[in-house]
């Protein structure tokens, strides 16, 4: 009887460099750069109170990031985003491996940022968009 080698299908502990994951020319690179380098992020900055006391935060450009690339690529409720980022490598390299709560990517914050209503975010399903018009969106939008 023939003997193969043992397919592994649990649990693996395997090295990742964050860094190389993120691609350049693909759109998590182009938003990667364009949140950390054109975005004026002191708008954000000064909504936040726990200089002295509280637990620290988010950065707002880290939930920015996560929030266009869960849109773009039609994940919308909250807690998807947060699967994403706990289990998608490309999310914990774009999020730099923050894990957020569901509530903290929730509509109601990131949305009135963003600019945009949560209903209206509801009320359209969800497309599949290709990596070119989403960067050119995306620069036109910034």
């Amino acid at each position: 009887m023939a003997r193969f080698k043992p397919i592994h299908k649990g649990l693996k502990l395997i090295p990742v460099d964050f860094d190389r994951q993120v691609i350049p020319g693909s759109f998590e690179h182009a938003l990667c750069y364009l949140v950390d380098h054109e975005l004026d992020l002191s708008a954000f900055h000064v909504r936040y109170k726990n200089a002295l006391e509280g637990a620290p935060a988010f950065h707002p450009a880290v939930l920015i990031k996560i929030i266009l690339l869960a849109y773009s690529r039609g994940l919308i409720h909250s807690r998807m985003i947060e699967a994403a980022c706990r289990e998608n490598v490309l999310f914990i390299a774009v999020s730099g491996d923050s894990q957020p709560h569901c509530r903290h990517s929730a509509g109601c914050n990131m949305t009135d940022w963003l600019g945009c209503s949560e209903n209206s975010l509801k009320s359209e399903k969800p497309k599949k968009v290709n990596n070119e018009d989403a960067c050119l969106a995306l620069k036109k939008w910034l």
